[in-house]
């Protein structure tokens, strides 16, 4: 409804076949805020390069798993009959209770290399990759509601990522309400953005 996906139950999923890029950079908007309180709990899977948009445990796909403390990729594959989940390298330790209840999320994918690396605010916070071969049979992206409190999903974009590493730091309590550009030297502009247009991008900062 009005560009946001909104669930209020522990199991609800929504998802549809995308165009993924071999290097693809997958963002969305999370809101998890609970009424009457400053900061709610959330718990959140996104299955990408699915080939089974009907149910979120069954179907060749990687498995993001995102929380307010923690983050991890596993690969969901076929084996004997059923469905196996082996989780690629460690969980991510994150803290997302002191910056209210709402985040952006950013995955840089390449399926080549089998590489992952998630940011969190503009913020690389974890980096993995596949040993094996790539398990990703189809082109669906599917979120599920893993706890029961409200979760709102928003401005979903799938891109072409050009390859560059994104900038490595432990800082994610950076403000979702500013707008944050990183200039290719690294430097950053923190303001608000006014406009964009004919190949630029105006920022009062």
């Amino acid at each position: 409804k009005a560009g946001v996906i909104t669930s209020t139950a522990a199991g609800a999923t929504a998802g549809r076949k995308v165009e993924f890029p071999d290097k693809a950079l997958v963002e969305f908007d999370l809101d998890w805020s609970t009424t009457g309180r400053n900061s709610g709990y959330f718990s959140m899977n996104v299955n990408l390069f699915t080939d089974n948009l009907k149910s979120p445990s069954n179907g060749s796909a990687y498995v993001l798993k995102i929380s307010q403390t923690g983050a991890n990729l596993a690969r969901q594959s076929k084996e004997n009959g059923g469905f196996m989940s082996d989780r690629l390298g460690p969980n991510a330790r994150v803290n997302l209770t002191g910056i209210g209840s709402r985040a952006r999320f950013s995955l840089r994918t390449n399926k080549k290399s089998r590489s992952f690396f998630l940011s969190i605010n503009g913020v690389q916070v974890a980096n993995w990759k596949d040993k094996d071969a790539f398990v990703g049979k189809g082109d669906g992206l599917l979120f599920t509601s893993r706890a029961p409190y409200p979760l709102k999903v928003s401005n979903i974009r799938i891109s072409q990522w050009d390859g560059s590493k994104p900038v490595g730091a432990t800082d994610t309590t950076s403000s979702p309400k500013q707008d944050t550009i990183r200039l290719v030297n690294d430097d950053t502009v923190t303001g608000t953005i006014t406009r964009i247009g004919d190949g630029k991008v105006k920022i009062k900062s």
